[in-house]
């Protein structure tokens, strides 16, 4: 039906022109550091998704709102204050590039909006539609539906403000009745309500303690961002836990203060015991009779609310609370895990942003009285130069089911960090980036039984040799160690594990486009030191070539050779499989991975991707299991814009 009505629109508008290119590279398209280890996991499919709606739909420099520009990642408030006062000085933006000369702004700010802004007149409205079917290989053998996975999403958008939007997000091996049907309607650009949404939304607030629920909190890795304000969007991919559904408002009063009211009132999936109590929330793909019985188990009645206040001197302060109520009592799995059958929490945060550092910090409180504490520092320095700092203190007790911030397997818990990001050279083809991140999980959990401390030091450079190309090499080094040994959290005991450490290198070198092609090369390198299982290795040789073909198309092919002592020196040969979807399968073993992709533009306004890909190897039972992608993947997609 998506489809129907795309084409039909197409039809109707003929004589729009094509504005659409060929894409660039994954990692040319957005700061590398919004890329770092993202997995093939629903955080960062979410996250991915998220990047690629929002280049989609780039904000006109000349009309975004604060609230737009701080949806970005990584523009500060600074950065935001800065395009709206040189707007309300009377300037006009004639190209992003305007950005990098502008007061207060600069090159951080300019990489930073660069993939999500343009200066173009927008027209009356626009029918955006996105139908993606990817083919996975044959998964439990208990699958209970087709063995394919289906995103089909619609967004009709106005000049006025008003956007309504649907989705369907069907997994592999899942029947239509378990999939997530999603959709809403948002109207924005009122005086005192600056945005009502009805349906499924995201709230962000403040430094994520209290509240998080868009996917930009994809890990520990996450790029520090100076800016408390409340973020009410409305909910457009495929992450199913991460969003609320209800009715949602932010608002905007009394020469400043501003904030957010919002209710929310949805079911989740969970693992119910034969008493009815719930044990944890589940999340996952519900291919199979068991995983199906948990989809919908447990429902849940919200209501929160999010106020900030500016201050003089770029100070900012907000509070966050939220009540929720579910209709299950929960029964922890381990130790300090959630009980009973409510959950509370609130966050007080406090920013201030300057035209050299901006710091935000939040501390907040669960029902139960755990408390947990982050703050982070953002330092651009002359010359395009930047520092960033984070802390991060999550006790074990802190377990926040609405707050996807910094903890253990992306849940708000047992987790005390601290980080730092030094980068050199503000321009896009050359510098250097230093990323420290020390960290502690200080109580056994299931997923760890011995708490663990770790250090993990990254450095990427960047050049662009005389003769043209890129070349980009990083280097990894991260250690772990054992606080402790003997028994965990269950109460078994738990062996000694010693020192782990793994080293990876990688480097790629990309050619001067010649006659419409390019040719990259790639090599990654992998030692992994660890207690009792001795040294383990693997290599990576890869080859990546794109070419531009009729339609303002472009075919695009890479083939990597692969060899690895174990699956746990696996390699990741990150791809980008459609927009919006990041590959990134484990290679161990030895053998070859390779796909090949089609973009055209068979139509104004319309963008067809093809793609399949596959791996070959050789593994001894010793090497782990046999993953899925292992049988070949095929993805098509057809994103229209009318």
């Amino acid at each position: 039906m998506f489809l129907a009505c795309a084409f039909l629109g197409a039809i109707v508008a003929g004589g729009i022109p094509d504005t659409l290119e060929p894409e660039e590279p994954i990692d040319v398209r957005f700061p590398v550091e919004l890329l770092w280890d993202l997995g093939e996991d629903a955080e960062g499919a979410a996250f991915m998704d998220a990047l690629d709606w929002m280049r989609g739909h780039p904000l006109d420099l000349n009309r975004a709102s604060a609230a737009d520009l701080l949806a970005i990642p990584r523009v500060t408030t600074a950065g935001a204050a800065a395009v709206l006062s040189f707007r309300e000085g009377g300037g006009r933006f004639r190209a992003v590039e305007d950005l990098r000369s502008l007061p207060g702004g600069g090159e951080m700010l300019y990489e930073a909006l660069r993939p999500f802004v343009a200066v173009a007149p927008r027209g009356a409205g626009a029918l955006r539609t996105r139908d993606l079917i990817v083919q996975r290989a044959p998964g439990d053998a208990q699958a209970i539906g087709p063995n394919l996975e289906v995103l089909t999403r619609l967004a009709l958008e106005s000049r006025s403000g008003i956007e309504v939007g649907a989705a369907l997000s069907r997994r592999g091996g899942e029947r239509m009745a378990d999939a997530l049907v999603s959709a809403y309607a948002s109207v924005t650009g009122g005086s005192l309500l600056t945005r009502v949404i009805a349906g499924d939304f995201d709230v962000e607030s403040g430094g994520g303690v209290a509240l998080w629920r868009g996917p930009a909190a994809a890990g520990v890795s996450r790029p520090v961002e100076i800016a408390g304000t409340t973020r009410l969007t409305p909910h457009r991919g495929p992450d199913r836990g991460h969003y609320l559904r209800g009715l949602a408002a932010s608002f905007s009063c009394f020469d400043g203060l501003q904030g957010a009211l919002f209710v929310s009132n949805r079911s989740y999936a969970a693992t119910v015991d034969s008493s009815g109590d719930a044990s944890a929330f589940f999340a996952g793909t519900y291919s199979t009779p068991a995983s199906a019985s948990k989809n919908n188990a447990l429902h849940e009645l919200l209501a929160g609310f999010a106020l900030e206040c500016p201050m003089p001197g770029g100070v900012s302060a907000g509070v966050t609370g939220y009540a929720s109520r579910f209709d299950r009592t929960f029964v922890p799995s381990e130790p300090g895990r959630l009980r009973g059958n409510s959950a509370d929490a609130c966050g007080v945060h406090i920013s201030w942003s300057g035209e050299r550092a901006g710091v935000l910090g939040e501390w907040g409180v669960i029902q139960g009285g755990a408390r947990a504490l982050t703050w982070s520092a953002a330092m651009p320095l002359p010359g395009g130069e930047s520092a960033e700092l984070r802390y991060c203190d999550f006790p074990p007790g802190f377990d926040n089911p609405h707050a996807a911030a910094d903890g253990e397997l992306g849940e708000s818990r047992n987790l005390r960090s601290v980080s730092a990001l030094l980068r050199f050279g503000g321009r896009r083809t050359s510098g250097t980036e230093w990323r420290i991140i020390a960290l502690e999980r200080p109580a056994p959990t299931r997923a760890s039984p011995i708490p663990r401390r770790s250090l993990e030091v990254t450095a990427i450079w960047k050049f662009a040799p005389p003769a043209g190309g890129l070349v980009t090499l990083r280097s990894s080094l991260r250690r772990s160690y054992d606080c402790s040994s003997g028994s965990d959290s269950m109460g078994r005991s738990a062996a000694f594990g010693g020192e782990a450490s793994e080293h990876r290198m990688i480097a790629c070198v990309s050619s001067p486009p010649a006659s419409g092609v390019t040719l990259a090369e790639r090599c990654e390198i992998v030692r992994v030191t660890s207690h009792g299982s001795g040294v383990l290795a693997g290599v990576l040789l890869g080859v990546e070539l794109s070419a531009r073909v009729p339609l303002r198309g472009v075919l695009e092919g890479r083939f990597s050779l692969f060899r690895t002592d174990g699956y746990a020196a696996r390699l990741y040969d990150r791809e980008e499989a459609v927009p919006g979807v990041l590959s990134a399968p484990p290679l161990y073993g030895r053998g070859t991975r390779w796909h090949v992709s089609l973009r055209v533009h068979p139509a104004p306004g319309f963008e067809l991707i093809c793609r399949y890909a596959a791996t070959a190897a050789d593994r001894t039972p010793g090497d782990g299991l046999v993953t899925p992608h292992d049988a070949g993947e095929f993805a098509l997609q057809l994103d229209a814009t009318l």
